[in-house]
């Protein structure tokens, strides 16, 4: 099986997205929920153009400012959160989060191996539409979804 994003809809009814590995294994998640599916499917678009040449900005690093701001660059974010657990998070020019990561990571170079598969596998993924408007009798499946703790979790 190759890499995928599956669209969903959650408990809320809101639209929703998840990247696979080929192992099944979540990768990528966006920064928030949508109320239209056409929304959520323009973000894995942006997500699938945005990715494969975003740089990445190691927030970890001695001296690094944080969020910088400056706009303009998509680009890869890799920081720690509260639990001391690394993530990432991909931005648009506009510092818009397009996506994070879907869990955290023990290690740094775990989490950047994260970024390199959105990175090589995301821009010619399947997407696989379980929402009730695809015709899939799957999509009726609501999916429970837990907060993600915020932009700068």
């Amino acid at each position: 099986m190759k890499p995928y994003f599956k669209i969903f809809q959650d408990v809320k009814d809101q639209y929703r997205w998840t990247f696979y590995a080929a192992n099944h294994e979540e990768i990528a998640v966006p920064g928030e929920s949508f109320t239209r599916r056409a929304t959520a499917e323009a973000n894995i678009d942006r997500v699938q153009r945005l990715a494969p040449t975003a740089p990445i900005h190691d927030l970890t690093k001695p001296g690094a400012d944080g969020h910088h701001g400056q706009g303009g660059t998509p680009e890869f974010e890799v920081y720690e959160n509260q639990a001391k657990e690394y993530r990432w998070r991909l931005q648009s020019g506009n510092n818009k989060i397009i996506a994070i990561s879907s869990e955290g990571y023990n290690s740094k170079s775990a989490c950047e191996n994260g970024i390199e598969l959105v990175k090589k596998f995301a821009p010619n993924a399947e997407v696989k539409d379980e929402t009730q408007g695809s015709g899939n009798s799957e999509g009726k499946n609501k999916k429970s979804v837990q907060p993600r703790g915020g932009k700068f979790a």
